[in-house]
C-alpha cells in the first residue's frame, strides 16, 4: 500500500458482549482453530463434546477427547 494507512472504527467488534458469536460462528472457530492440530475427526468430536460439556460428568475427560 505505499505506506499509506487505512483506519475503521468498530463500536463492538464480534465476539465482544454487545456484539456476541452465534454457536454457528463460535463451532466454525473452534474448528479453523484445531483441525490442522487434531484433524477432522478429532476436532468435530472435541466440538460436539464442548457443546454437551454440562452433561459430562468428568470435565477432566476432556483431555480423551483431544
Amino acid at each position: 500500500m505505499g505506506g499509506a494507512s487505512i483506519e475503521k472504527h468498530v463500536d463492538y467488534a464480534v465476539g465482544s458482549l454487545e456484539c456476541s458469536m452465534t454457536n454457528e460462528q463460535l463451532t466454525a472457530k473452534f474448528v479453523d482453530q484445531y483441525i490442522g492440530i487434531l484433524g477432522e475427526k478429532r476436532t468435530d468430536k472435541a466440538s460436539e463434546w464442548c457443546w454437551n460439556s454440562e452433561e459430562q460428568a468428568d470435565m477432566g475427560r476432556v483431555k480423551d477427547v483431544l
